[in-house]
């Protein structure tokens, strides 16, 4: 038998304060006990004692938020390094300005013009990716590449 509205109401007055203080070694402190409550509301058998696997189960989420942060972190730092590559110096100067070129371009102009080229998605793929419809994702990916032409001082002669 799940547990019943009434009780879940109870103990989340009676165990919501006292559950973050047990938990507040982890930033997102509430979070985790959101997620405990939702999870035993989601429950197709009431716990023996809610009390305890209430407690439990938010110092195990608490961990495991504590694991993903330190994780999340380490991906960050590691991505935010300057790449080290053995690349001639003239590449690595090519990067740079395609970096900085890039960086002229909207978000979403920024996202077409990786998906497509370096990606290798289709227009329907990335209208996926992006929630929006092709015809959009057209529209960015040309304004994109007519942007960079302009920049460049690149003209494209039409084929007759």
């Amino acid at each position: 038998m799940t547990i019943s509205p009434e009780e879940l109401s109870r103990l989340l007055d009676s165990h919501w304060g006292p559950l973050v203080a047990w938990v507040s070694s982890v930033p997102d402190a509430e979070d985790v006990v959101q997620q405990t409550f939702v999870a035993l509301a989601g429950l197709h058998e009431a716990p023996e004692n809610a009390r305890a696997w209430l407690y439990k189960t938010a110092k195990n989420r608490a961990i495991n938020a504590h694991k993903s942060a330190l994780r999340r972190t380490a991906r960050q730092r590691k991505a935010s390094r300057p790449e080290q590559t053995n690349l001639p110096t003239n590449t690595k100067a090519e990067i740079s300005e395609l970096k900085e070129l890039l960086g002229r371009l909207s978000l979403e102009q920024r996202e077409v013009i990786a998906a497509k080229i370096w990606g290798q998605f289709t227009f329907d793929e990335i209208a996926q990716m992006q929630g929006c419809s092709k015809a959009t994702v057209w529209r960015n990916y040309n304004t994109a590449i007519t942007s960079l032409r302009s920049i460049y001082g690149v003209t494209c002669e039409e084929k007759t």
